[in-house]
C-alpha cells in the first residue's frame, strides 16, 4: 500500500496534467479511450492472473508450467482486441486523432495486462512489493515524460505514445524483478496446455470482467451517448475515486494466497477471516469517502481547477464508490480463493444489465451525474449481492459485527466535519473522532474484536524485540 501510493500520485499527476493542459475536451477523449480499451481488452485476461496467483500459491512449482503460456495466449488475445478497439472507434466516426490516441491506449493496456501475468506470481509468492515497485516504476516514468511533454505543447497523441511506452518499461521491469528476486521461470511454450488455461481461467476470468466492465461502463456509455465535455467531468471525479482503489486491490490481494490455502477446519474458521477483512477494508476506506462526499468542490477546484466545477456535485455522488469498490472486490478475491468465482458472477451479470439500463435512461437527460447515480446504485447492488453469496461459500459471518463499528464511527466525523463548517481543521477533528469512536464500540461491545487486535500488537512488539514465536491465530 504504502509502494503504491507514490505510483498513485504519479498517476493522478499525470491525469490533471492532461486535465490542465489539454482542456475538458481533450481530456474526455484520453478517458473514453482508456474506459473502452479496458472494457474490450478486459477479456484478454480471462481470469488466469486470479488462476495464476490461486494455484501457484497452492504450488510453486506450477509458476514453470503456466506463466510464460498465460503470457503466450493472452499476447494473441491482446493484439485481436486492440484490432476490436481500433474497429469500434473507426465506425463511430471519431476524429483522426482521436482515433489514433485510443489505439496507442489500447496498446498501453495490453501491455499492462501482460504485466498482470506477472504481478499474479508475485502475489502468489506473497511479494507484493514487487508489484509496487514496477507501478512506481512505471507511473514516474508516465507522469514525468508527460508531463514535460504536455509543457512542451504535446497533444493527445503525444501523451497517449506516453501512456504505451510507459506500459511497456513497467513491463520490463516485472521481467527483471521476477528474474531477478521470485522465481527463475520457465520459457518453454506448451500450446497443449492453452486450451486448458482458458477453461480453468473462465468461470474466474468471468466474475473479474463483469466487475471491470461495471466499473469503466459509465464512462464508456457517456462517450457514446454524450459529449467529451461530459466525459471529462466525468472522468475527473471518478479518477480521484479511481485513485483510491489500489487500497482494496492491495489488502484484498494479501489475503489472497491465504484464504487460497487454508481448509475447512483452520484454526480461524473461513467465516470469521473474511469478517474481519470486511472490516478492516471498511475501516481504511470510509473516511476517504466521507472527505470527497463533503470536500468534493475545494478538491476539484485545487486539483483541477474552476473549468471542471461540474465535476463537483458526481464526485459528491461517486464518494461512497471508494468504500462499494473495496467492499465488491474483496468479495470477488475470497470467492475466487476458494474455487466459487461462478457464485459472484450470476449476481453480477443481471447487476450489469441494470447497468446498462439505467446508463441508457438517465445520461442523455442528466450526463455526467446520471452516470455517477447509476454507478453508486449497481455498486450497492452488488455488495448486497456479494455479502448474500459470501455468506453461501464462508458460512454464517456477522455483517452487524463487521460494518456497525465504522458506520457508526464514520456517522460521528460526518458529523464533526458539519458542525466545524467544512474546514481544514473540521476534516482533521473528524478523523479524530472517527478513530476514537471506533475504538470505543469495539472496547465495550465488540470485545473479542478488541482484544484480537491487542494480541496482533503484542506480537508485533514481541517480533521487533527479538521474539521467535508469535500467537497461534497470527500464524493462521
Amino acid at each position: 500500500m504504502a509502494g503504491e501510493v507514490v505510483a498513485k500520485v504519479a498517476s493522478v499527476a499525470f491525469f490533471i496534467a492532461i486535465a490542465r493542459e489539454l482542456g475538458q475536451g481533450t481530456f474526455g477523449d484520453f478517458v473514453f479511450g482508456l474506459s473502452l480499451s479496458t472494457v474490450v481488452l478486459y477479456a484478454a485476461a480471462f481470469g488466469a492472473d486470479e488462476l495464476l496467483a490461486r494455484n501457484v500459491a497452492r504450488e510453486k512449482a506450477l509458476v514453470h508450467h503456466m506463466l510464460v503460456n498465460v503470457l503466450a495466449v493472452r499476447s494473441l488475445l491482446v493484439i485481436a482486441l486492440i484490432a476490436g478497439v481500433l474497429g469500434i472507434v473507426t465506425i463511430g466516426g471519431y476524429p483522426f486523432e482521436t482515433r489514433v490516441a485510443v489505439g496507442l491506449i489500447a496498446v498501453g493496456v495490453g501491455i499492462e495486462l501482460l504485466t498482470g501475468a506477472v504481478q499474479a506470481v508475485f502475489q502468489a509468492y506473497e511479494q507484493q512489493k514487487y508489484t509496487s515497485v514496477t507501478l512506481i516504476v512505471q507511473r514516474c516514468f508516465v507522469a514525468g515524460v508527460g508531463v514535460a511533454v504536455l509543457l512542451l505543447g504535446g497533444t493527445l497523441i503525444a501523451v497517449s505514445g506516453v501512456f504505451a511506452v510507459g506500459a511497456l518499461v513497467g513491463l520490463l521491469t516485472a521481467f527483471a524483478l521476477l528474474r531477478w528476486r521470485v522465481a527463475r521461470a520457465s520459457v518453454r511454450v506448451d500450446t497443449r496446455l492453452w486450451g486448458t488455461l482458458v477453461r480453468a481461467g473462465a468461470p474466474l476470468g468471468i466474475a473479474a470482467l463483469l466487475f471491470t466492465v461495471l466499473l469503466k461502463l459509465d464512462a464508456a456509455l457517456l462517450g457514446f451517448l454524450k459529449d467529451s465535455v461530459e466525459v471529462g467531468n466525468y472522468g475527473a471525479a471518478f479518477r480521484l475515486v479511481e485513485a483510491t482503489m489500489f487500497l482494496s486491490w492491495a489488502m484484498s490481494g494479501a489475503m489472497l494466497p491465504w484464504f487460497s490455502r487454508q481448509v475447512r477446519d483452520a484454526p480461524v474458521p473461513l467465516w470469521r477471516s473474511y469478517e474481519l477483512g470486511l472490516k478492516a477494508i471498511t475501516l481504511v476506506l470510509l473516511p476517504i469517502a466521507i472527505i470527497y462526499t463533503a470536500y468534493a468542490g475545494p478538491l476539484i477546484d485545487l486539483i483541477y481547477g474552476q473549468q471542471y466545477d461540474d465535476a463537483v456535485v458526481p464526485l459528491q455522488i461517486l464518494g461512497p464508490m471508494t468504500v462499494l469498490y473495496g467492499m465488491n472486490v474483496y468479495a470477488v478475491i475470497v470467492l475466487i480463493s476458494r474455487d466459487r468465482p461462478g457464485e459472484f458472477s450470476r449476481p453480477a451479470a443481471v447487476i450489469l444489465l441494470q447497468n446498462v439500463v439505467f446508463n441508457l435512461i438517465l445520461i442523455p437527460r442528466y450526463g455526467a451525474e446520471g452516470a455517477a447515480f447509476n454507478a453508486v446504485l449497481s455498486g450497492v447492488l452488488l455488495a448486497g449481492a456479494a455479502f448474500w453469496v459470501v455468506g453461501k461459500v464462508m458460512g454464517p459471518y456477522s455483517l452487524t459485527q463487521a460494518l456497525v463499528p465504522p458506520i457508526a464511527a464514520g456517522a460521528v466525523m460526518a458529523g464533526v466535519i458539519l458542525l466545524g463548517g467544512f474546514t481544514i481543521p473540521a476534516a482533521v477533528a473528524g478523523l479524530a473522532a472517527y478513530a476514537a469512536c471506533f475504538a470505543l464500540i469495539e472496547r465495550v461491545v465488540f470485545v473479542e474484536d478488541f482484544d484480537l487486535y491487542a494480541r496482533i500488537l503484542r506480537a508485533a512488539r514481541g517480533r521487533g524485540m527479538g521474539a521467535r514465536t508469535v500467537p497461534h491465530e497470527l500464524g493462521s
